[in-house]
C-alpha cells in the first residue's frame, strides 16, 4: 500500500477513541540532501505469540479495617504475592498501579472476582493484605503489531476503530512488560523504576554542588509504534532525588540553597517565621516518603509514611492529649516518650496521616531513592548539563547500547516466555538535511547563514532599528555601598561603547517622523543593590524630562553583578508593570574584564526588539503564504503558545499561559500577553485563550494602515485592504502537550482562536473579512528520540546531526502527521530534535515538504539570537512569555503567601493572585517586552 494514505479516523494510539479529529499524515517529505542515521530505537523482531489476560488489580487490608492501602505498597505486595503463589507461574507484568497483565489466566473467571492473600515483606508469613483480581479483558496483542507491521490500521473505518481501540491496551501492555525487566534489573540497588524511567545510585557519586539532592542515572524505555515497525526507544536518563538525610538538614540546606544571602543559622530558618520560607518549605516537603529516626517497637519492621505538608505550630507550641486527660507538647512528648531531646524546639513539624499527626523535622529521615520535582537551584543545573553533556553523541550512543546489553531483554523470562523478541542494534533509517534560508538584513542585504546555522552581526544593520531617544544607565553597585573608581570607569565606558554601537546599526536619536539625528549619551544614576530601585528610575526620568524640547525616555539600562530574583524583580515590575518603559539587564560580571562586541551585539539585538524593532527576516517567496504563480502574497499569522505548570507536588502555585501572535507581514515582529490559570490539577488547555488572544489580533489591526475603512470605500479596494489586514493563513505552534492530550487540545484551542479572530473583527466593525484558514501544531522539546550520523561527514563537528537534519520516514506515527526536526547546533552534548504533530490542518498546500521547511525556517527569526534555534520562534517567545511570571508580581509580594492564607482552596488562591498580577502596560502592547 501506498505511504500516502492511512485512514484519517484514526488518532493517537492512546485514548484512541478520542483522536478521531486528529489530522492524518500527508506523505513523507522528500525535500533535502540524503543521508543515513541511527535512532535510539531496537525493533520488535517478533510480537508476543499468546494473548494476554489483563486483570484489574484492588488492594485492601486483609482484616477488613476501612483504610486505604498506600500506593507505593502495592508494587511490593503484588510482587511477593506472584513469587510464593505456584497460581502466578510465570509471572504477570504489573504496573504499580491496578493492572497486572498475565500470560495465563490465574482462575479468575469473567464477572467473578477472585481475592488472594499477601503480604508486604516477603521474609514475613503473616498475610496482612488482600489482592482481589477482576478479569477484564483478553488483548491479542500479536494481532495488533501485525496490524502495525502490515499497515492494515486505515484498511477499513470499523477495523480500524477497533484496531486503535484495542492498540491502546496493547502498548500498555508491552511497556509494562519492558518496564518490569528494569524493576527485576534494580532488585537490591538503590532507585526506582517509573513508568518510563529507571533510576538507580550511580556507583561514584556525581558532583553537583548540592547538600540536599544526588543525581542518580538510568535509561529510559519505551515501546512506540512506527510506519511498518514497533520498536523499543531506549536513552540516557539521569534524575534528581531527595538525599536520604533527615528532615531538619534536608529543609535547612534546601532553604539555604534557595536563599543564599538570607539563610544562614539552622535554628531560626527552620523557625520559618518568614512566610516565604514557610511556603518553599511546605512544597519541598509535600509527598515526601519517610521512616523514623526511633524505633517505636522495636523488632517490627517500619512502613514509610508521607508527609500531609507542614503544621501550623512548631514542636513546642503543639499540644495533645497524652491519653490520661492531661496536655503535653511534643517537645516534652518526645523527651518522656523516647527520651529524644529535640535541638530544634521551635522548628517547623510535619503532618502525616489522615489525621494529621504532627512531627518535628529532625526525628524523620527520607527514604532513598525519591525523585525530586521542585525547584531546581541554578548551579545544580548547571552541573546536571555539564555531566548529561559529556562524552558528546558517541558517548550516548555507547552508553544506550550498554543499556540494551545490560537489561538482555531476550533473555528475560517476561519477554521469552510472552514469545517476544527484541533487536539488540540500533534502527538504521533516512535523514534529510534541509537546505538553510536566506535572511534579510538592514539595507536590504541577503545573508545565508553557515553550516552551523550561526551568522555575524558586525558590519550588518537593523532592518528596522527602532528610534533611541534619551535613555539612561543605572548601575546598581553590589553590597549597598557606592560606586568605586574602577566600576564607574566600566559604566561610563559601557555608555561610550553602547551609544556608538547603537549608532552604527542605523539607530536614530529622533522619532520616526522627524530628520534622523545620532542617538545621545546616556543618563547616568548611581545607585546600589537593594535600594531605592523606583527612585533611581524616577532620577533617570527626572532628568531626561528637564531637558527643554529633548526626547523622551525610551530606555533604561540597569548593570548588576549576578542580580538575584529579587534585584530582577524590582526592576522589571516597575518597567513591565508600574511605570511602563523598555528595560534591559546587564551583568556587571560580562564586562568587568573589559566589553566585548559579540555581547555588545547581543544586549542591542534584544534592546531594538524591545523599543519595537526589527533585526532581520525571512524572503517573502519562503513563507507559506506566497504564491508564486500569481505573484500573490496571503496575509499570514502565526500564533505561538505555551502553559507552564508547578511542580507535581504543588498544588497552590497557578500554571503560567504565554501567548504571541505576530504582527507584521514578515511574522518577525510579536504582541505577547501572560495570564494565570488553575496549576494544582495541570489543565493541558488554556481556559482563557479567547480573552488572552483578543486583544492581541485587534493590536494587529491596528498596526496596519489605515486604522479603520472609510464606509463609502469601494468595495474592491475595501476586500483588498481586509485581505492584507486580516490573516487568510493562520498557524498555531502550541508547546507543552501530552500526547494523550492532543486532540482535546487542538480541538477547544483552535475553536478559542476562531472565535478571537471572529470577536477582533467585530470590535473593528470588519465583519466582512475574508475567512481565515487554520492548521495546529504541537511541539514537543521533552522526549527521548535521538538521532546518530552513520557517517562522520554527515555530522557536524561535536559529532551530532546537522542542523537542519529532518526525520519522518521509518520512525514517524503509523497514522499522524508528524516529523522531527532538529534546527539547532548543540554546543554539547547530544542535539536533541523537537517532535513536531500536525494535530489539524486546513491549508491544502501545506503538505510534509512545506511544513517541514516553514517549521525550519521560523527557528532562524528567534531574534535575540544570530542563530537557529531547537524550536520555532513563536514557540520560543511564549516560553519566555512564561518565565516572566515571577516579574509580574509586585516587589515583596510572594504567591506562596496566597496558599498559606486561603486554605489551599484552589480557585481562591487563584482569584488573590490574578489581583496582584500584573496587568503589563500599554507602552509594551505593540512591542516584543518578553524577550
Amino acid at each position: 500500500m501506498s505511504k500516502q494514505g492511512p485512514f484519517g479516523l484514526a488518532g493517537e494510539l492512546v485514548r484512541a477513541g478520542q483522536q478521531s479529529s486528529l489530522h492524518r499524515r500527508a506523505g513523507y517529505g522528500t525535500l533535502g540532501q540524503a543521508f543515513t542515521a541511527y535512532a535510539n530505537n531496537f525493533q520488535l523482531r517478533r510480537a508476543p505469540d499468546k494473548p494476554f489476560f489483563h486483570f484489574d488489580v484492588i488492594v485492601t487490608y486483609a482484616d477488613g479495617r476501612q483504610k486505604e492501602v498506600p500506593k507505593h505498597l502495592y508494587r511490593r505486595i503484588v510482587d511477593n504475592l506472584q513469587i510464593r503463589d505456584p497460581r502466578f507461574h510465570p509471572r504477570g507484568s504489573f504496573d504499580g498501579r491496578a493492572n497486572l497483565f498475565s500470560t495465563h489466566n490465574i482462575g479468575v473467571e469473567p464477572n467473578k472476582p477472585a481475592s488472594f492473600y499477601a503480604s508486604a515483606d516477603s521474609d514475613s508469613q503473616q498475610n496482612q493484605f488482600m489482592v482481589t483480581l477482576k478479569l477484564v479483558k483478553i488483548i491479542d496483542v500479536l494481532a495488533l503489531v501485525r496490524a502495525v507491521l502490515n499497515n492494515t490500521l486505515d484498511s477499513d473505518a470499523n477495523a480500524a476503530m477497533k484496531a486503535f481501540s484495542d492498540l491502546s491496551m496493547g502498548m500498555t501492555v508491552l511497556n509494562t512488560i519492558v518496564q518490569t525487566i528494569s524493576r527485576e534489573y534494580i532488585g537490591g540497588k538503590e532507585g526506582k523504576a517509573g513508568k518510563y524511567i529507571t533510576l538507580f545510585k550511580p556507583d561514584r557519586p556525581f558532583t553537583i554542588n548540592s547538600e540536599f539532592l544526588d543525581l542518580y542515572h538510568g535509561w529510559h524505555q519505551k515501546v512506540k509504534a512506527m510506519y511498518q515497525a514497533m520498536a523499543v526507544t531506549v536513552d540516557v536518563a539521569y534524575g534528581l532525588v531527595y538525599r536520604p538525610d533527615t528532615l531538619d538538614r534536608l529543609v535547612y540546606e534546601f532553604l539555604r540553597a534557595i536563599f543564599p544571602r538570607d539563610v544562614r543559622d539552622v535554628g531560626p530558618a527552620l523557625a520559618a517565621t518568614n512566610r516565604t520560607f514557610r511556603g518553599k518549605a511546605d512544597k519541598f516537603v509535600r509527598g515526601l516518603e519517610i521512616l523514623l529516626t526511633y524505633s517505636v517497637k522495636p523488632g517490627r519492621r517500619q512502613h514509610s509514611k508521607r508527609i500531609k505538608g507542614l503544621s501550623p505550630t512548631s514542636a513546642r507550641d503543639t499540644m495533645f492529649n497524652d491519653g490520661d486527660g492531661r496536655q503535653i507538647s511534643v517537645y516534652h512528648h518526645y523527651r518522656q516518650a523516647y527520651n529524644i531531646d529535640l535541638r530544634y524546639p521551635d522548628a517547623m513539624c510535619v503532618l502525616i496521616g489522615s489525621k494529621g499527626a504532627v512531627y518535628p523535622l529532625e526525628v524523620l529521615r527520607a527514604t532513598p531513592g525519591q525523585q525530586y520535582r521542585s525547584e531546581v537551584p541554578a548551579e545544580v543545573t548547571r552541573e546536571m548539563v555539564r555531566i548529561s553533556s559529556d562524552g558528546g553523541p558517541q558517548q550516548r550512543q555507547q552508553t544506550i547500547r550498554r543499556a540494551v546489553q545490560t537489561l538482555q531483554y531476550n533473555e528475560s523470562d517476561f519477554i521469552r516466555k510472552s514469545g517476544m523478541e527484541v533487536s539488540n542494534d540500533l534502527m538504521k533509517l533516512r535523514g534529510r538535511l534541509l537546505d538553510r534560508p536566506k535572511l534579510v538584513m538592514g539595507r536590504s542585504m541577503m545573508h545565508v547563514p553557515k553550516p552551523d546555522s550561526t551568522w555575524n552581526m558586525p558590519g550588518r544593520q537593523f532592518v528596522d532599528p527602532a528610534p533611541i531617544g534619551a535613555w539612561g544607565i543605572i548601575f546598581l553597585e553590589p553590597g549597598g555601598h557606592a560606586a568605586n573608581q574602577g566600576n564607574r570607569r566600566i559604566i561610563e565606558d559601557l555608555g561610550k561603547e553602547l551609544t556608538a554601537k547603537f549608532n552604527d546599526i542605523g539607530h536614530s536619536g529622533a522619532p520616526p517622523d522627524l530628520p534622523r539625528q545620532p542617538v545621545s549619551r546616556p543618563i547616568i544614576v548611581w545607585g546600589q543593590q537593594g535600594g531605592n530601585v523606583r527612585g533611581f528610575m524616577n532620577d533617570v526620568h527626572r532628568v531626561a524630562s528637564s531637558v527643554q524640547g529633548g526626547p523622551p525616555l525610551t530606555l533604561i539600562i540597569a548593570v548588576m553583578r549576578r542580580p538575584s530574583d529579587d534585584d530582577l524583580i524590582n526592576f522589571k515590575w516597575l518597567g513591565d508593570v508600574g511605570i511602563g518603559v523598555p528595560t534591559q539587564v546587564v551583568d556587571l560580571y560580562k564586562i568587568h574584564k573589559g566589553i566585548k562586541d559579540d555581547y555588545l551585539h547581543n544586549v542591542c539585538l534584544k534592546i531594538n526588539l524591545k523599543l519595537g524593532g526589527i533585526n532581520w527576516y525571512l524572503p517573502r517567496d519562503v513563507l507559506p503564504g506566497w504564491e508564486p504563480q500569481a505573484n500573490r502574497y496571503h496575509s499570514t499569522m502565526v500564533i505561538g503558545a505555551d502553559v507552564s505548570h508547578p511542580p507535581p507536588n504543588n498544588t497552590t502555585s497557578p500554571s503560567i499561559v504565554g501567548v504571541v501572535a505576530s504582527v507584521d507581514p514578515q511574522l518577525t515582529k510579536y504582541a505577547g500577553d501572560i495570564a494565570l490559570q488553575m496549576g494544582g490539577r495541570r489543565v493541558e488547555t488554556i481556559v482563557d485563550l479567547e480573552r488572552v488572544l483578543t486583544p492581541l489580533l485587534i493590536r494587529r489591526r491596528l498596526g496596519f494602515k489605515p486604522k479603520s475603512l472609510e464606509s463609502d470605500m469601494p468595495p474592491a479596494q475595501r476586500a483588498m485592504n481586509l485581505r492584507n489586514f486580516w490573516p487568510e493563513l493562520v498557524f498555531i505552534f502550541r508547546d507543552g502537550v501530552g500526547e494523550q492530550q492532543y486532540a482535546s487540545v487542538t480541538e477547544i484551542e483552535l475553536e478559542a482562536v476562531k472565535r478571537s479572530m471572529l470577536a477582533a473583527q467585530h470590535h473593528c466593525n470588519e465583519q466582512d473579512a475574508p475567512p481565515s484558514r487554520y492548521t495546529f501544531v504541537v511541539v514537543t522539546k521533552h522526549h527521548h528520540q535521538r538521532f546518530f550520523p552513520v557517517d562522520s561527514l554527515d555530522g557536524d563537528k561535536t559529532g551530532n546531526c546537522k542542523p537542519g537534519s529532518v526525520f519522518d520516514d521509518g520512525v514517524a506515527h503509523p497514522v499522524l502527521f508528524d516529523y522531527y526536526l532538529q534546527s539547532q547546533a548543540a554546543i554539547k552534548g547530544t542535539a536533541r530534535p523537537a517532535h513536531y504533530v500536525v494535530t489539524r490542518n486546513e491549508i491544502p498546500h501545506m503538505n510534509a515538504d512545506n511544513m517541514q521547511a516553514f517549521s525550519y525556517n521560523l527557528c532562524y527569526i528567534y531574534e535575540r539570537a544570530t542563530k537557529s534555534v531547537s524550536i520555532p520562534a513563536p514557540v520560543y517567545y511564549a516560553d519566555l512569555i512564561c518565565r516572566r511570571a515571577k516579574f509580574m508580581f509586585p516587589p515583596g509580594y510572594d504567591p506562596s503567601d496566597a496558599g498559606s492564607l486561603m486554605n489551599d482552596d484552589e480557585e481562591d488562591i487563584l482569584r488573590v493572585m490574578k489581583g496582584r498580577f500584573g496587568p503589563l502596560h500599554p507602552v509594551h502592547h505593540q512591542k516584543m517586552w518578553f524577550v
